[in-house]
């Protein structure tokens, strides 16, 4: 992660919003009806400690957390940056139901399990009773240098947590396979039907610098790593199948991925957003859906509103042919005010935002704002874990007719939101000297309501634009780029309006061609701290603010 604003300016950014808010042209407002609620509710475990970017299976209702970090965002210094000290040494037995932990030192383990075992940002995913853990970084003493772990370690979930809680040897119910395609940071472990997928992440070794210092050497794996994995239940075997290789889409990192059910019933994945695209120094709006024969990216949509790894669900309304994707805080380029502008700060602040994608029957799909927020600048880092045992439409996809069958007219408790990154402002990186953000020790408690059709989950039209407009930087002095993708040949006419609705400039129309494009623009000559640009391309069109001298 990183972020480059200090909390000043981030102030002086606000004040200029907050005046004008009132004022600004609100958006024609489509309401998605709200097709369920959500509920969260905050409660503590004695004991149990704040953690961030872990690996998380679950057995009997209790949970097994691993790895991640006790600290919160990572200092800019490379000496402080993913210290040891903040490396999580122990394995946590977390009961949510009887309020109950148990906890030991994973440093009895041999150095390589025990050092990918304290890792952060690792790759991880459960079958039946096995959690497969790929990759992660931190500090090894084995190499003396921090790395990534190039690894895949099996733990015996139930053997394991019950030698957690009762104190007997945790070797023999791990297993490690060494394996360099294994050093993977930031992305994610999947599978779809027999094929497991590492999608996405980088190889990160060395010290971490935000200035592009040579204290690191960092490699993205612009790819899908595929495998067929074969356990004895005593022996570890990965036969590597061709990745899917795309080094425009594939180039991403500490985002989010989902299990999908397409519109055409296909079971598949969904990558959304992440960091950092190819061409510029800014986050992913696009997404790609992949599945067992290939991946494309999904034309026409563009996710705004949550782009870093936060907690995230799954759901499947078989009776709307609709796939639910929801997305709790975290960190993004983008927020949304009540009049439908979107508000972006190129820095990517923490956000409280929950949102949600949805798929619908025709295979389009648009993003929502929620009513319903974190309760503070939460998520980063964190976890949904869902209630042992809820019915599924199909693996790790929630069945939400079943749930709100269950629910009737009351509320439903589906799953838990554990740790992350809790923020005190928006932008703290450069200010932040350990002490402006958290690693988050509560525990949320996530209920399910009934929704209704005429509910007010907010829908972002950028998201179905299919323009994925970027304004950099922004806030700005007037000088800007304007970033755009167009589906067809058009002409694009470009114009700029003051708060109050007056327009500033009209640029003349230009014939451009399908594809990227990227205009530069200078305002700076403008008196005005905000500006709406209004972009129209044939049928495609979008609108944003951007921030002026803040």
């Amino acid at each position: 992660m990183r972020q480059t604003t200090c909390i000043l300016r981030f102030s002086i950014l606000l004040s200029c919003f907050l005046w004008t808010v009132e004022t600004l042209p609100a958006q024609p407002q489509a309401w998605g009806g709200s097709p369920f609620n959500l509920h969260i509710e905050a409660t503590e475990i004695a004991g149990l400690p704040g953690l961030q970017s872990y690996a998380w299976g679950g057995s009997g209702g209790q949970w097994l957390v691993i790895g991640g970090r006790l600290d919160g965002l990572h200092r800019r210094q490379p000496w402080a940056s993913f210290d040891e000290a903040g490396q999580n040494t122990f394995a946590y037995v977390v009961d949510p139901v009887g309020d109950r932990i148990w906890s030991r030192s994973v440093e009895e383990l041999p150095a390589p399990i025990a050092e990918q075992l304290m890792a952060t940002n690792p790759c991880f995913e459960q079958l039946g009773n096995t959690l497969y853990v790929i990759g992660g970084y931190g500090y090894s003493t084995v190499s003396a240098d921090h790395i990534t772990h190039p690894a895949l370690t099996a733990i015996d979930l139930e053997g394991f947590m019950e030698a957690v809680r009762s104190g007997a040897a945790l070797l023999p119910y791990v297993r490690q396979l060494q394996d360099e395609q294994f050093a993977v940071t930031g992305g994610h472990l999947n599978r779809i039907g027999s094929m497991w997928l590492l999608t996405g992440g980088q190889r990160f070794d060395g010290l971490y610098n935000p200035m592009g210092h040579p204290t690191h050497v960092q490699t993205y794996t612009d790819a899908a790593k595929r495998f067929r994995l074969y356990d004895s239940g005593s022996s570890l075997t990965v036969i590597h199948l061709p990745a899917y290789s795309d080094a425009t889409l594939f180039h991403r990192r500490d985002y989010n991925i989902l299990p999908q059910l397409f519109e055409d019933g296909r079971l598949g994945l969904t990558a959304f957003s992440g960091v950092f695209r190819p061409d510029v120094d800014q986050p992913f709006l696009n997404t790609v859906d992949l599945d067992s024969t290939g991946w494309a990216e999904r034309a026409g949509f563009s996710q705004y509103l949550n782009h870093y790894h936060c907690a995230r669900l799954a759901f499947y309304s078989a009776s709307q042919h609709r796939m639910h994707n929801v997305f709790f805080g975290g960190i993004a380029q983008y927020t949304l005010d009540a009049g439908g502008n979107l508000i972006q700060d190129t820095d990517v602040p923490f956000v409280n935002t929950i949102a949600r994608v949805t798929r619908e029957a025709d295979g389009t799909m648009a993003e929502y704002k929620l009513p319903q927020s974190m309760p503070e600048l939460l998520g980063a880092g964190a976890e949904f874990i869902p209630v042992e045992g809820l019915p599924e439409a199909a693996p790790e996809i929630l069945d939400l007719d079943a749930l709100l069958t269950s629910a009737g007219a009351d509320s439903l408790l589906i799953g838990y939101i554990f740790g992350g990154i809790r923020s005190d402002a928006p932008n703290i990186f450069w200010s932040n000297e350990g002490e402006l953000s958290h690693a988050e020790s509560r525990i949320f408690r996530v209920w399910l309501k009934p929704g209704s059709a005429t509910g007010n989950d907010q829908l972002n039209a950028a998201s179905q634009d299919g323009m994925q407009l970027q304004i950099y930087p922004n806030p700005n002095d007037g000088k800007f780029r304007a970033a755009f993708v167009l589906a067809n040949d058009a002409l694009v006419h470009l114009r700029v309006f003051s708060p109050d609705g007056s327009l500033l400039e009209d640029f003349d129309e230009q014939q451009l061609q399908a594809g990227a494009h990227e205009l530069t623009l200078d305002l700076s000559a403008e008196n005005a701290s905000l500006f709406i640009l209004e972009l129209q391309a044939g049928e495609q069109h979008a609108v944003q603010v951007v921030v002026n001298k803040p």
